[in-house]
């Protein structure tokens, strides 16, 4: 019979060890009958060999742990990039789009990063290729409208409105320096935003000229004298929950007397999936403009 003891402690485990073989001999020879005659048992136990300390633990195995560890790890994180792969419905490149869209990609601009859409207070922002961005942005925008006289175009986003309200300012400061007469009015209705990125401040915003509280050309703001650029952007406070939303025949009838006023107009609408006011305002102009953030946006949500 071999025995093997095993404890945290070295020491212990070779004094239990050195203890078992003569409890066990004294176990048998008292269970066991004295054979008739000479009195001892029929079964005798002996220790044969000496108690073995082994030179090192044998627990934990460090390299075999450290190995079988990273082998896990790897599979792990494969079956995670795959399944991350497989599910992902972000938007990643111009591909994605091309892939998962049958619509036309007017550009792909830079990510400005925080704070930078402020320096379109004063221009475009202060990068080069940005700022080269947005002006190809223009004139591939130009090109496509393929016909003469006043353009309309509404500037929106699946879920979210912050990059639609960058691209449609930038947008804007690009065809105005070139020398296009341009109005951006700002339909989101929810906040600010574009009043703040081109550092505007009015108490009228498009609900107040569509209600005849105030007239077109008092609500029209000149962004900077010598830039064709007018804005009808509002900074006051949001509107209610309760406000009326928007009237198709109104913003379209509205649209009509901007293009008397300028070369080009860009509507800036809230995100399509979480206002019905974009779709109101991409049905009376009849252009759209959809901004799909990478890395961000999802293509299910593009597509619908």
């Amino acid at each position: 019979i071999d025995i093997t003891v095993e404890d945290r402690s070295a020491q212990q485990a070779r004094q239990i060890a050195e203890g078992l073989g003569p409890a066990f001999s004294q176990i048998v020879s008292s269970a066991e009958d004295p054979v008739q005659g000479n009195g001892q048992p029929a079964v005798k136990v002996s220790t044969l060999g000496p108690v073995q300390l082994l030179d090192g633990p044998v627990s934990p195995h460090k390299s075999f742990d450290i190995v079988l560890g990273l082998a896990a790890g790897l599979l792990v994180g494969l079956f995670w990039a795959v399944a991350r792969e497989v599910t992902d419905t972000r938007i990643r490149d111009v591909q994605d789009l091309e892939q998962g869209t049958d619509v036309d990609v007017l550009g792909v601009l830079p990510r400005a990063g925080r704070g930078r859409d402020k320096e379109l207070r004063s221009g475009l922002p202060g990068p080069l290729a940005q700022a080269q961005a947005y002006r190809w942005l223009a004139l591939t925008t130009e090109i496509a409208a393929r016909g003469p006289g006043p353009q309309a175009y509404v500037v929106t986003s699946p879920v979210r409105g912050d990059e639609a309200s960058a691209v449609a300012a930038g947008l804007a400061i690009a065809l105005a320096e070139s020398g296009t007469r341009t109005i951006v009015v700002d339909a989101q209705r929810s906040r600010a935003r574009l009043a703040d990125l081109l550092g505007q401040s009015s108490p009228w915003g498009l609900a107040d000229v569509l209600h005849g509280q105030v007239s077109l050309d008092e609500a029209l703001r000149t962004w900077r004298d010598d830039v064709p650029l007018r804005i009808l952007a509002g900074s006051g406070p949001e509107p209610g929950a309760d406000a009326a939303p928007l009237r198709q025949a109104d913003v379209a009838e509205l649209r009509a007397r901007l293009m008397g006023r300028a070369e080009v107009v860009i509507f800036v609408a809230p995100p399509v999936l979480t206002r019905s006011d974009a779709t109101t305002v991409a049905r009376a102009v009849g252009r759209v403009i959809v901004v799909a953030e990478a890395r961000a946006t999802r293509m299910p949500d593009l597509v619908q």
